[in-house]
């Protein structure tokens, strides 16, 4: 062990500072080449991580499944795919949305391509995209192309159609 001069602090053989105050070591024999030809003599100063199980937060991560539900009946599972069109069936420029509310919505103020639903990891986002009747999150109009996170619970209105999102998990 080697003594720092200026601290008192004891450091590895072959340090270049004080690993506390970060002062230059006065007998720093070994030099770089020598440790990058030898990497096997390199000591750390603490011992390595004995942890052998994951984290608590990796071993309870779960599939998650979103979906979305209208006037408790009607339900769209969000599962299989990274994106989910909500929109209109138009035969004649051929939009086919994953969540068509061509049915639901009578008076056609939902757009042939409203919003979409979004997932990444184990989150879910609605984006409006460009809507001409806009698309709202727990009453909060949405800025066009800008995802907003979805949480379990919460309200998401397609021109005149309420859908209400939630999380469930795959087993």
């Amino acid at each position: 062990m080697i003594e720092c001069k200026r601290c008192g602090r004891s450091n590895i053989e072959g340090s270049g500072r004080c690993e506390f105050c970060g002062s230059l070591l006065e007998d720093a024999g070994s030099n770089i080449e020598d440790i990058l030809a030898n990497p096997a003599n390199i000591r750390f100063p603490h011992p390595p991580s004995t942890v052998t199980t994951p984290h608590p937060v990796i071993t309870k991560r779960r599939n998650v499944i979103g979906r979305l539900t209208i006037n408790d009946e009607r339900e769209f599972i969000l599962d299989g795919k990274d994106e989910f069109l909500i929109g209109r069936t138009d035969n004649i420029s051929g939009s086919q949305p994953d969540i068509d509310l061509s049915n639901i919505d009578k008076e056609m103020v939902t757009s042939r391509k409203h919003a979409k639903i979004i997932k990444k990891s184990e989150s879910y986002f609605v984006e409006d995209l460009e809507s001409t009747n806009f698309t709202y999150l727990n009453g909060r109009m949405l800025s066009p192309n800008t995802p907003s996170k979805l949480d379990d619970g919460d309200v998401v209105r397609i021109g005149k159609v309420y859908l209400v999102f939630s999380v469930t998990s795959k087993a």
